[in-house]
């Protein structure tokens, strides 16, 4: 599977392109337009599509992606048990989609919903990756960032952190 408490910012570089995805829910600033695709995650059942939207720019790698889950795959997860479970599993397996390596993460709340913020790099030790796992609803949002490991975060990479948006509860199906 791939795809945030955060405070709306200006964006930190000169061009930028402010990407709404009606589907997803959500806005965020980038520097340039993003390219989008559709996988299909197989299911046992009807496939579930996971929209993904990748760039990069100045050395920063971009890529966010949004699924929701059908509830023919069962209930969500119901306690803060269920919930640390789930974004911990989605976290293992975005790692290994990268070759990353995990330093930390932390538990967080985005604008309401579960969400875990994840420093890794990859194995190589040549990139440093900053992810954003959020959980709204039957919604699975990942925001993930890697840069040259010897530089600390740059501003682009934060900017985008910092404008990521969510549609407010109740609209576009998120809960």
């Amino acid at each position: 599977m791939l795809l945030l408490t955060l405070t709306i910012g200006q964006p930190s570089f000169a061009q930028s392109y402010r990407f709404e995805s009606p589907l997803g829910c959500f806005s965020v600033t980038l520097p340039a337009e993003p390219t989008s695709s559709v996988e299909l995650i197989p299911t046992g059942g009807k496939p579930i599509e996971q929209h993904s939207f990748t760039l990069e720019a100045n050395g920063v790698g971009v890529a966010l992606s949004f699924l929701e889950v059908p509830a023919s795959l069962g209930p969500g997860p119901k306690t803060e048990q269920e919930f640390g479970a789930l974004l911990v599993a989605s976290r293992d397996g975005a790692l290994r989609a990268v070759d990353g390596i995990l330093l930390r993460d932390l538990p967080i709340q985005v604008q309401g919903y579960r969400a875990l913020d994840v420093w890794a790099e990859t194995a190589s030790g040549s990139r440093a990756i900053r992810a954003r796992l959020i959980l709204a609803g039957r919604r699975y949002y990942q925001l993930m960032l890697t840069h040259p490991i010897k530089s600390p975060l740059p501003k682009l990479a934060q900017t985008v952190l910092d404008t990521f948006n969510l549609a407010p509860a109740g609209t576009c199906g998120l809960g």
